[in-house]
């Protein structure tokens, strides 16, 4: 799997805010994007991952184009996901039934849905929480619980916006020993980040500034 993006910009009338980006990424590597507010690492992600048409430049996954000044906007190719800092758990629902939603809404039966949510909780370290109601977990252990949630998409490629952006340094450690293991399996990861102690645990980091890629 490669995902790949070419000579990518995006204007909004005057204004540019990515110009002639070029990225690529292969299976279970990580990347991450840093840089300041307004600098468009936000914007990068958003086009990589088909939610923004380019106004020039194209994204490739595995050879198919996915993304390009004339493709219809909205459709997100399969086996791309996405985190953000909001982590929009179901509040009143255990650890496992916010996993389990998402694999039954894969087509899957109850029972195989539960368990499939368990082996989820366990690869980000929290099966012994499975039950305990999502309002109860700490900051760290909801992001991992959105990452968990994930997980049930078995995606290809996660996206992360600012994963950290809410979170205290140990709970942000967390979050980035879960990333690594989920590289390790074969998923690609591509977050953008002012943290930079979380940039530094991905295997290649590079800056963006004023919509441009260093």
């Amino acid at each position: 799997m490669r995902l790949t993006g070419i000579d990518l910009s995006v204007s909004f009338g005057p204004r540019t805010v990515l110009d002639g980006v070029d990225v690529a990424v292969g299976v279970g590597q990580s990347l991450a994007i840093v840089g300041p507010s307004g600098s468009g690492k936000s914007t990068l992600l958003a086009v990589l991952g088909g939610l923004i048409r380019p106004t020039s430049g194209v994204v490739t996954l595995d050879g198919v184009r996915i993304a390009g000044p004339s493709r219809i906007f909205g459709v997100v190719p399969a086996g791309i996901t996405w985190i953000t800092q909001t982590t929009y758990l179901l509040d009143d629902r255990s650890a496992v039934d916010n996993v389990g939603i998402g694999a039954m809404a894969r087509g899957m039966h109850r029972l195989e849905a539960f368990d499939f949510a368990l082996a989820c909780l366990a690869r980000v370290g929290l099966h012994e929480r499975a039950r305990d109601c999502a309002r109860t977990l700490s900051g760290g252990e909801r992001q991992r619980l959105a990452i968990a949630r994930v997980l049930a998409y078995r995606p290809r490629v996660l996206f992360a916006d600012e994963p950290t952006g809410q979170l205290d340094a140990a709970a942000s450690a967390e979050v980035a020993r879960t990333f690594a293991d989920i590289t390790a399996a074969g998923t690609t990861l591509i977050l953008a980040t002012h943290d930079l102690p979380i940039a530094e645990t991905c295997m290649t980091t590079r800056r963006i500034q004023r919509g441009r890629l260093a």
